[in-house]
């Protein structure tokens, strides 16, 4: 049941670009939450977030073979600027023609 005392959560991620999905969360009436992050550094983890303190715990991280650091890595998106489309040759826009003067 919906208790009129709980809260929405916003819960802050720690980069800009991740993928982030429910886990197995059985118990409903509880104050954590199990859920997946992953990002193009972060490997595949399940964090809970208690809802009281609002802070999230990694519990586990997939490890990653060839002695991976993230924190030599950063994800940032890199906005590029609007391009101009390019007509074909056949797409050009024509002038409109003046109509001739007669002699």
């Amino acid at each position: 049941m919906f208790s009129p005392t709980r809260r929405y959560h916003y819960i802050e991620q720690p980069e800009p670009i991740y993928s982030i999905n429910t886990n197995a969360n059985v118990d409903f009436d509880t104050d954590v939450f199990r859920y997946k992050y992953s990002s193009l550094t972060t490997p595949s983890s399940v964090l809970v977030y208690d809802m009281n303190t609002r802070v999230a715990t990694v519990k586990k991280e997939q490890k990653v073979l060839g002695g991976y650091d993230k924190t030599l890595y950063k994800t940032g998106a890199t906005p590029s600027p609007p391009q101009q489309p390019q007509l074909q040759q056949s797409q050009q826009p024509q002038q409109p023609q003046q109509p001739q003067q007669p002699h």
